[in-house]
């Protein structure tokens, strides 16, 4: 079955200027409410809820255009591919309250512990380029090499540093210099509290932290934690 699909944006220039090409990175649309990233690759294909269309099918065709693509689905699933998981995905309605409320501009330092999927860590770093930089820490290995290739495949290697690293144990791994020096601090680990005193030796002294937790107890107890290293201030 075949299905009217729009590639509507080219994200590495902001503006699209001329045709799709191999390796553009474009929003596609194939419906009123259906909305997808794709790296576009000779050969490629994206899977849709109704289907897949093919990257080979839309190469040379102008940005905004429309055409006939989507083809109904017949292939199973590699076992691999069920296998590979990422982690929750931070939505763009909260990450703009996020680089809001932690008042991340173009120079800033951010450190952020727990890459996770990346979709803050993208946002972070457009907000501090080009002269800013953001430091993300991932405990998970495979995790953290996956980052480092979607910010090489979104050119934003410049302007973020992928760290494989335990937190919690073995803090952020500063140079002396780097102390107190940070503008902005992520935490978004499974017992933020315990990276309490890495926190107040990174962070300077009117910078801001953010902590994800799950429920209001461990709220509570990373903010006792802060407390307790003179770090004060919350909302």
């Amino acid at each position: 079955a075949a299905r009217t699909a729009m590639a509507l944006l080219k994200l590495d220039e902001g503006v699209p200027r001329g045709a799709i090409e191999d390796g553009d990175l474009v929003i596609i649309q194939s419906g009123f409410r259906s909305l997808q990233f794709a790296r576009i690759k000779r050969g490629g294909e994206t899977h849709f809820r109704i289907g897949l269309f093919r990257h080979d099918d839309i190469i040379g065709k102008p940005f905004g255009s429309r055409w006939e693509g989507i083809h109904a689905g017949g292939k199973r699933p590699k076992k691999r591919k069920l296998a590979e998981t990422r982690p929750w995905v931070v939505y763009l309605a909260d990450i703009s309250n996020i680089v809001f409320q932690l008042e991340v501009c173009p120079g800033a330092i951010v450190f952020e512990a727990g890459t996770g999927s990346g979709s803050l860590s993208t946002s972070l770093a457009r907000a501090v380029a080009p002269n800013g930089h953001l430091y993300t820490f991932e405990f998970h290995e495979q995790r953290a090499q996956r980052a480092r290739e979607d910010f090489d495949a979104n050119k934003l290697s410049s302007v973020v540093t992928v760290t494989h690293r335990d937190v919690l144990r073995d803090g952020f791994g500063l140079a002396p210099d780097a102390y107190g020096s940070v503008d902005a601090i992520i935490l978004d680990l499974p017992a933020p509290w315990d990276a309490a005193r890495h926190v107040k030796n990174a962070l300077r002294p009117d910078g801001v932290v953010c902590i994800f937790t799950p429920n209001t107890e461990q709220a509570n107890r990373a903010v006792e934690a802060l407390r307790a290293e003179s770090l004060g201030c919350f909302r």
